[in-house]
């Protein structure tokens, strides 16, 4: 977690090229972000040509604790020429930042006609949003019904 830790990385993961090792050392840097490292992980998913990559850093991206990630990350979810794995790793990402943006979002999803959208709008709906049954539970009962 040292700085010169997260540096180093930073740079190796600029010359990398195997996806695999790049993946893992996304997850390395993941690991008790600051400022600078959350930065880092939002260009790489947003950049990386790898999906593995791109998987990994929104991944990480849920333990940031820095708001500044949920644009990004619903970006990604929303993203129609994104991979859906990634696209689903966004929401699940999102589900670690429980604010009426986030909310919105999953609502709007609930009529996502692609199945596995809906499906994981719902379970993040759940997962970030449970605690608040009155507004979670009719998007809930409205999708028994789907």
């Amino acid at each position: 977690g040292s700085a010169a830790a997260k540096n180093a990385l930073k740079l190796e993961l600029k010359k990398e090229k195997n996806a695999h090792v790049k993946s893992r050392m996304v997850e390395a840097l993941s690991v008790r972000q600051d400022a600078s490292s959350t930065a880092e992980l939002i260009n790489i998913s947003k950049t990386d040509p790898s999906p593995d990559v791109r998987n990994s850093a929104v991944r990480g991206l849920a333990y940031s604790k820095d708001d500044s990630v949920v644009a990004g990350l619903i970006e990604k979810f929303l993203d129609g020429k994104e991979l859906l794995g990634i696209r689903l790793q966004a929401a699940n990402s999102l589900a670690s930042y429980p604010n009426d943006e986030v909310f919105n979002v999953f609502a709007g999803a609930l009529g996502n006609p692609m199945v596995e959208i809906k499906k994981q709008a719902l379970v993040s709906l759940y997962n970030g949003f449970g605690w608040d049954k009155q507004r979670v539970l009719p998007h809930i009962r409205k999708m028994l019904k789907d």
